[in-house]
């Protein structure tokens, strides 16, 4: 997907209702110039449910947020390896805090945009960017700013972050987090 990795960018950064369209159009342009290739794998782009929208939003208009909540994931994670329940008791109530205020940002921003969004799907943000502290690949695929679905997680397994990114071979680790091998 590297010929398309600028159509990625801009077309994960619409809004929701402009994705289609552009999609199609960017496919369409990349194959009349003889890139089919890219043109097949354009057109192939899934739109991204509300809720993966919201945090690709959130990446791009709030991205000083992203990064409290996943450096505050990082610490986190060093505390359970560390298996530092002190740490972790004192972090858990600033995880719940910095989640609620990360999902009622998220919907503010939705209605800044114009694209107004349901309790529902602000629940969904909140568990993605959870699922984004307790995973470190998590975290590289909700700040990618190319989230197609939203994530979950329960705290104990490994994030189920196949099909999540639109151009998986794009996404990089994160400088603050170990992917798992």
């Amino acid at each position: 997907m590297t010929g398309a990795a600028d159509a990625v960018t801009e077309l994960y950064a619409l809004m929701p209702d402009a994705f289609t369209a552009a999609r199609n159009q960017r496919a369409a342009d990349a194959a009349k110039a003889g890139d089919k290739p890219s043109g097949k794998a354009i057109r192939a782009l899934p739109k991204p449910s509300s809720a993966a929208w919201l945090v690709n939003m959130l990446t791009l208009h709030r991205p000083s947020l992203v990064s409290e909540v996943l450096e505050l994931g990082a610490v986190l994670r060093e505390a359970q390896n560390d298996l530092d329940q002190k740490q972790l008791r004192q972090l858990s109530g600033e995880r719940q805090r910095l989640l609620r205020s990360a999902a009622r940002e998220a919907r503010s921003l939705a209605e800044e945009l114009g694209h107004p969004v349901s309790t529902a799907v602000g629940a969904e943000v909140e568990q993605t960017l959870w699922a984004a502290m307790t995973d470190a690949d998590a975290a590289a695929a909700a700040s990618s700013g190319q989230l197609v679905r939203a994530l979950e997680a329960n705290g104990w397994d490994p994030v189920d972050v196949s099909g999540a990114v639109a151009d998986p071979g794009s996404v990089r680790p994160l400088a603050n987090g170990q992917r798992r091998s």
